[in-house]
């Protein structure tokens, strides 16, 4: 019987396999057939006569050496040969032991494998590495999954940053446009009366007052609409308002409605151009009538291009409420501007990538 060297079973000297953990041990008794020692040692070259050293206590004489007494040796052979004297044991071959993680079934059928050629086979075509073209084929098909992650990964950046790019421009709109709630309904009212846009009263008042009542030019104009005085009194005429006084025009209500008819006066003198109302609003009626008779300023005596209105200051007040006007119109009441060019909040949109 010997002893595997893997799993410590006792196993019959001429099996070729451990049957506990098949591991081969042909290639192990043929290593200990070579390097077993004689059986009486290297220095036992002839014996006195018969050997007695199979009792205990006898002695041996070696050739050439004096006379000693036998030893006893107490360690049994592994190999079950008889005890010796004074010859040290045959050393044993130990194999080092299996590294971590050692599969011995699979150590196994590799000893298996020497022995069939249809399992060695088989080995063989499992550690052949993959064929060239499918390597090539599988590292381009790791990359273009790897680009088109990339590529989507930096669309759907780009969207977040255009949408919270647009979420902010819409924010700062609002706030630069605002629409106070106690004097929409005031503008709303006068406007329906007068015949005028709301957008377009809410972009004069914009411009003229941001929205302050207490509001005082350095010319004396006063209120949301900054009315003068003399155009306060001629409209007050106009209305037939009894007992007027330039103070009243501090009351949100009365400065709007003298403001929504004087706008309704130019609108009906200057055939409803925006352009030439809001430019008469800031510089006269007179002087918009002289810029209109002049070819230098208006081609057909009817309309003034923006860029073409002549001082520096009304071109600028009127380019501003025409721009406020379109913005008021397409943030709050869409007359002119559909849903598709309207200012509409991003966060109810759902295009929305987040």
């Amino acid at each position: 019987m010997i002893i595997c060297p893997y799993c410590g079973a006792s196993v019959d000297d001429r099996a070729e396999f451990c049957p506990l953990c098949f591991t081969t041990l042909q290639a192990d008794r043929q290593h200990r057939r070579r390097n077993q020692p004689a059986p009486y040692g290297d220095q036992a070259q002839a014996y006195n006569g018969d050997l007695q050293g199979q009792y205990p206590n006898q002695p041996v004489q070696y050739v050439g050496q004096p006379q000693q007494p036998a030893v006893w040796q107490s360690n049994p052979d592994p190999y079950g040969r008889p005890l010796s004297y004074d010859t040290p044991p045959a050393p044993v071959y130990a194999p080092p032991p299996p590294p971590a993680g050692f599969d011995r079934a699979y150590h196994a059928r590799d000893d298996l494998a020497r022995t069939d050629p249809t399992l060695a086979k088989e080995q063989k075509r499992a550690r052949q590495p993959l064929p060239r073209w499918l390597s090539i084929s599988l590292i381009t098909s790791l990359l273009l999954c790897l680009a088109a992650l990339a590529s989507v990964m930096l669309m759907y950046a780009d969207l977040r940053g255009m949408h919270d790019k647009k979420v902010q421009e819409y924010r700062s709109t609002v706030n630069a446009h605002p629409l106070p709630g106690n004097y929409l309904p005031i503008i709303e009212n006068y406007a329906q009366q007068y015949n005028l846009r709301p957008a377009f009263v809410a972009a004069i008042i914009l411009n003229e007052s941001s929205f302050h009542e207490t509001a005082e030019s350095r010319v004396g104009a006063r209120g949301l609409m900054q009315v003068m005085e003399k155009t306060g009194s001629w409209v007050a005429d106009r209305i037939g308002i009894t007992n007027y006084s330039f103070d009243k025009l501090w009351d949100p209500d009365t400065n709007v409605r003298f403001g929504c008819w004087y706008l309704n006066y130019l609108s009906k003198m200057f055939d409803g151009d925006p352009v030439l109302v809001t430019s008469a609003y800031h510089a006269g009626q007179g002087n918009v009538s002289v810029w209109l008779r002049n070819p230098d300023y208006s081609d057909d005596g009817i309309h003034i291009e923006l860029d073409r209105i002549p001082t520096s200051d009304t071109k600028a007040y009127a380019t501003r409420v025409m721009r406020d006007y379109a913005i008021y119109d397409a943030l709050y009441y869409h007359a002119y501007n559909g849903g598709d060019t309207a200012i509409l909040d991003p966060d109810a949109d759902s295009a929305d990538p987040g």
